[in-house]
């Protein structure tokens, strides 16, 4: 699993991003605001959707019908559904930053950014903690090429690779 791994590692790369750019405010990287608003989205989007597609079912198919763990993935797609909205929010605000430089412009957005960013943090490491290992135990060698596959597809998809500040 080391894909889900390395994506994990870029969207800890888009937080650290979100926290630099909060730490220039007043003064913001306008560049660094302008990707962010248009790719963090996007971006979040995509991650989750190969969980969403392909990991969490392939771990489900190999888990028993009544195992509790079903409903943590539930709880984790609906921890994804949370972070797209707080993202799409937040991706439309950096976008209009330029346009308005009020000193609440900036507490709000960096309220909003230092929330979705320790959720995105939170929400990586139960998935390093828990799902990695549980993938390790339950899924076999087609169900990890399946998902490489996957990835794969979303990079491509991407046009090269899929995070903006990472070479």
């Amino acid at each position: 699993m080391a894909r889900l791994a390395f994506h994990h590692g870029r969207q800890i790369t888009l937080c650290e991003a979100l926290e630099t750019l909060i730490d220039g405010f007043p003064r913001p990287d306008e560049g660094l605001c302008m990707a962010l608003g248009e790719r963090l989205a996007p971006h979040l989007r995509r991650y989750h959707r190969v969980e969403e597609t392909f990991f969490f079912p392939a771990l489900e198919r190999r888990l028993p019908a009544s195992d509790a763990l079903r409903a943590s993935l539930r709880r984790l797609e609906g921890e994804h559904r949370e972070d797209h909205d707080a993202a799409s929010e937040l991706s439309g605000e950096l976008l209009s930053l330029s346009e308005r430089r009020t000193r609440e412009d900036f507490e709000s957005i960096a309220y909003q950014a230092r929330a979705l960013f320790r959720n995105v943090r939170r929400h990586v490491a139960g998935e390093a903690d828990f799902i990695l290992p549980l993938a390790g135990q339950v899924l076999n060698r087609d169900d990890m090429a399946f998902i490489e596959r996957a990835y794969e597809r979303l990079e491509r998809e991407a046009a090269g690779p899929i995070h903006p500040f990472v070479p």
